[in-house]
């Protein structure tokens, strides 16, 4: 199996585990982050809960691979359109050092008022994946902070849930050992 199809597998089978995984209610975690905050993230059916505040929900972090064999991050949120934005930072605030991924001084919104961006492709040396060493289970936390246009700042924490085994198979598309 090529590392690529290893990785569609695996996030495949992250899928089916967030959407068919414990039944049983909702439970949370809390964690200690690199600006030395406790962060609560609200956990249901083996994933972390898409966060919803100040009229801002998150609705998306994801990651894929692109045709050079690198990871590449998304983000997605809904704003309400009436809502303008100035600008769109997203961190990895999970240890320090903070990794910076995104900082979108002119966020658009489609009509709908979604935002999106993608990362850079990261490879293997980039320190801000350095995480992925690690064989357990991570749980990331991206602080979403969006600056609105009248300069009200909206700051939101999203966890996100990375299984060892979508772990080895992202190194694995890297070129890593799994």
């Amino acid at each position: 199996m090529s590392p690529m199809d290893f990785l569609r597998a695996a996030l495949l089978l992250g899928a089916g585990l967030l959407a068919g995984g414990c039944a049983t209610g909702q439970y949370s975690m809390v964690t200690t982050v690199a600006t030395g905050e406790t962060v609560r993230v609200p956990l249901e059916k083996g994933g972390a809960v898409l966060v919803e505040q100040d009229g801002v929900k998150i609705v998306g972090v994801h990651v894929t691979l692109s045709p050079d064999k690198k990871l590449v991050f998304g983000f997605d949120f809904d704003v309400a359109p009436a809502r303008p934005l100035r600008r769109v930072q997203v961190a990895d605030i999970s240890e320090a050092p903070v990794a910076a991924w995104v900082d979108d001084a002119q966020p658009a919104l489609t009509p709908a008022g979604r935002w999106h961006a993608e990362t850079a492709p990261a490879d293997a040396q980039d320190p801000r994946l350095a995480w992925l060493g690690s064989v357990s289970d991570s749980m990331r936390i991206f602080r979403f902070t969006l600056t609105l246009a009248d300069g009200k700042t909206v700051t939101i924490d999203q966890g996100q849930l990375y299984g060892s085994a979508l772990k080895a198979a992202m190194r694995m598309a890297l070129g890593e050992k799994a």
